[in-house]
């Protein structure tokens, strides 16, 4: 058996038409008895006893390949041969029997067609319950498609004469045929889906709900074993937070660029209200829920110097790398070492840079850093959260005849910092006098992996180390902070940090304290006016440390609610 193109050529000679082209463009293997075409999609299927052959044609109709062969022996039900009617209809193959019994099977993953109601949110099958008169009621059985829920069983109210019946579903409408009866039924089905789920929650006026990654999130409520695959799959890839540019800092929302369109914008805004519009993308939901440690993690220097590259093979980050300037602006990314977050931030270089000898440029280049961390202190006043961490100076392409040199001319460099301000430096101010020097090898060597591990095995003891005060204590505390910063700095705004941190928390508790007084539990700001009971999911607890507990009577809590309303 083969498939024939015929093609019929325009004649300009009316009187006598053109004679008609034929050629073989498919040979089948095995005789087909019936057949059908999907006009549109330029598919065509043929019956071949007990399975179906799908053949698709290409835009110029002279070449036919096959997609693929359906079993009906292993995906059909129907016993009743020989098979009588196919239907190609919506990727779907209806097969019909000797008997007049039907049934679907999607091409595109052989599975057995069901009913699909509500817009494909519920899916269902109708079965026939003998009755004591010999007779079988139908029964509509369905289940939610997004959380697999049983929903309740509905009643057709109409007796079959047999159990073979032929079921189709068009819509919401549902039709039964009864061969014995002779009788065609028809239903209409209305299906309500009560469901916690993201596609029964979502609204669509939020553009960041309609991102498909939004979804992932919902899956820890539902399949926590699925949790820890999610976090790595997100914590992948990092986000960039800011860059700098026409001498200001330009803050990233979602990793693209919208900052404001006139200065008039900026100066309306405080750095407490542009600290709230601040989202680094789905980090930022990972860092609001974390509860326990987070510890941060930066890089600084030259450009091309392999800052990205060291932080990779230091905590397992994907930051791009290149030979030549790769980075632009601050990126970041998160990677969980045991229960502590770690927050890798990567920077763009400073200044131009071109490979020179060592020795030529080595002291004025720590001249010049020394000096920049000297008049970077007093731009940000002082805040136990900005200032606790430790300075880790790692020197590059350092032969191991050089390291004692390096070492000692560091020594006197620092030295030399804290006669001249004996009172006030960088490395007290900014670092509590925490200060590590590594000598690098150069890139390639056997060395130059020990090195890292040496930086491996600090931040390991950063991350045991008993003392909570080092870092963040949970991902929500550096989430706000890091906000803060960059939106002080975007402004150019240097007062203390301690006024605008105090409005984003009033903020922040003006949002959610209608929602607490009413549920007791801390729920989304869109849901603080819905009637309906909540959904366990979306309701946190007030508070995580039991120690923090503080009770307030009536009078205390209206007089404190009037304070935040004011």
């Amino acid at each position: 058996m083969c498939v024939k193109f015929i093609s019929f050529p325009p004649s300009a000679d009316h009187g006598r038409p053109s004679r008609a082209n034929e050629r073989v463009i498919r040979t089948l293997g095995r005789f087909a008895s019936l057949c059908d075409y999907d006009a549109p999609n330029r598919i065509m299927t043929f019956l071949s006893e007990d399975s179906v052959g799908i053949y698709k044609f290409d835009e110029s109709f002279k070449k036919m390949e096959r997609m693929k062969v359906v079993d009906l022996g292993v995906r059909s039900t129907l016993a009743d041969l020989p098979f009588r009617d196919v239907l190609l209809l919506d990727s779907t193959v209806y097969v019909t029997d000797s008997i007049g019994c039907s049934q679907g099977i999607n091409i595109r993953n052989n599975q057995t067609q069901l009913l699909t109601l509500a817009d494909n949110l519920a899916m269902g099958v109708v079965s026939c319950v003998p009755s004591d008169d010999g007779t079988f009621e139908g029964i509509l059985e369905c289940i939610s498609r997004d959380d697999h829920r049983h929903l309740p069983v509905l009643s057709l109210g109409v007796k079959f004469l047999t159990d073979r019946v032929s079921i189709r579903c068009v819509d919401d409408e549902v039709l039964v045929l009864d061969p014995l009866a002779q009788k065609v039924y028809f239903f209409s089905i209305h299906v309500t889906v009560r469901s916690d789920s993201y596609r029964m929650r979502h609204k669509g006026d939020c553009p960041r709900k309609l991102h498909w990654m939004y979804t992932l999130y919902h899956v820890f409520e539902k399949f926590p074993p699925l949790k820890s695959f999610f976090q790595t799959l997100i914590t992948f890839l990092p986000v960039q937070i800011c860059r700098a540019e026409g001498n200001a800092l330009t803050v990233l929302y979602d990793g693209l660029d919208q900052s404001f369109k006139s200065e008039d914008d900026v100066q309306a805004w405080g750095a407490a209200d542009i600290a709230e519009s601040i989202r680094f993308g789905l980090l930022s939901p990972l860092l609001r829920v974390w509860q326990g440690r987070c510890i941060v993690i930066t890089s600084m220097g030259k450009q091309s110097t392999g800052k990205s590259y060291f932080l990779n093979h230091l905590t397992g980050s994907s930051f791009a790398i290149a030979g030549n300037r790769c980075t632009d602006g601050a990126w970041m990314s998160l990677r969980i070492m045991e229960d502590v977050l770690l927050v890798v931030l990567d920077f763009e270089g400073l200044g131009s840079f071109e490979r020179t000898d060592q020795e030529d440029d080595f002291l004025s280049d720590i001249d010049g850093l020394f000096t920049k961390f000297q008049k970077g202190i007093n731009l940000l006043k002082n805040d136990d959260r900005l200032f606790r961490g430790t300075l880790y100076m790692s020197v590059k392409d350092v032969n191991p005849n050089d390291r004692h040199d390096v070492l000692s001319e560091f020594q006197k460099k620092f030295q030399k910092l804290l006669t001249i301000n004996r009172d006030r430096n960088f490395l007290t101010e900014m670092y509590s006098g925490n200060l590590k020097i590594n000598c690098s090898p150069p890139l390639g060597t056997l060395g130059y992996h020990d090195s890292v591990r040496h930086a491996r095995q600090l931040i390991e003891k950063l991350v045991s180390d008993p003392d909570l005060s080092r870092g963040f204590k949970s991902g929500s505390s550096f989430h706000d902070c890091i906000r803060l910063v960059l939106a002080k700095i975007s402004i150019l705004d240097w007062t203390a940090v301690d006024e605008s941190s105090q409005r984003l928390e009033m903020n922040e508790l003006h949002r959610k304290l209608p929602g607490a007084i009413r549920t007791g539990c801390l729920i989304p700001v869109e849901a603080q006016s819905k009637n309906e009971n909540l959904p366990r999911s979306l309701k946190d607890p007030l508070l995580y440390d039991k120690s923090a507990l503080c009770l307030l009577d009536l009078q205390q809590l209206s007089l404190f609610s009037n304070v935040i309303w004011r």
